[in-house]
């Protein structure tokens, strides 16, 4: 059974430390560096590239809230609108905040008159490695999970978990509410986050490859 881990830390009232936050900020702190060494090893610009990033983390963060927001306005928001700025209460979505992101780049690029292709060509070869983390997040949350399985990848999450919850509330229900754990699932967020890191590594390859034979 997979252990959920959502939340990591809690010290009395104060705001938790939540395991998709963390991987969302190691996403962005890996990517960062991964983004300067390229630069370094391409004898590219970095000071300005680390301009860009914080407004690409800035962008991915709030649309990543916006889009959260919307999925679960009716449920979670509507009664208590203020709730939407309790980041700390989670509520994150990826392709939100990549779809922000991608648009605080064209927007960047436009600005400062740089070559569009060229910065997403950099941009793009280290945001895998972000997304492998972010997925890793997923798991540890208990979200995005896949389709339920009998194979030996399958994986049970506890109860109260979205799978638990998922399978529970199905008509007619999958599950007794008397369960302890979800019935098994495909770990998708697992291998999401393994087929990113490779394609982080061969993406970041091909990139020096192609830049340091100018």
């Amino acid at each position: 059974m997979a252990g959920m881990h959502s939340i990591l830390i809690q010290f009395g009232s104060f705001p938790p430390l939540r395991s998709y936050g963390l991987c969302m900020a190691l996403g962005f702190l890996l990517g960062w560096l991964a983004a300067v060494r390229l630069c370094k090893r391409t004898a590219q610009n970095a000071d300005a590239l680390s301009g860009l990033l914080t407004w690409l983390m800035l962008a991915a963060v709030i649309g990543a809230r916006t889009a959260y927001v919307l999925e679960h306005w009716s449920t979670e928001f509507a009664p208590n609108p203020l709730s939407v700025f309790r980041v700390d209460q989670g509520g994150l979505m990826f392709y939100g905040g990549l779809i922000a992101a991608a648009i605080v780049l064209i927007v960047y690029t436009r600005v400062y008159r740089q070559h569009l292709f060229q910065v997403t060509d950099l941009v793009l070869a280290v945001v895998p490695l972000g997304h492998a983390l972010g997925r890793i997040g997923c798991f540890m949350h208990g979200c995005c999970y896949g389709k339920i399985t009998d194979s030996w990848i399958g994986v049970c999450f506890p109860k109260e978990s979205p799978a638990w919850w998922e399978q529970v509330s199905a008509v007619p229900p999958l599950l007794e509410r008397a369960a302890l754990k979800s019935l098994p699932v495909i770990p998708t967020q697992l291998i999401e986050a393994a087929a990113n890191a490779l394609l982080f590594a061969l993406l970041f390859t091909l990139y020096l490859r192609k830049h340091e034979a100018r």
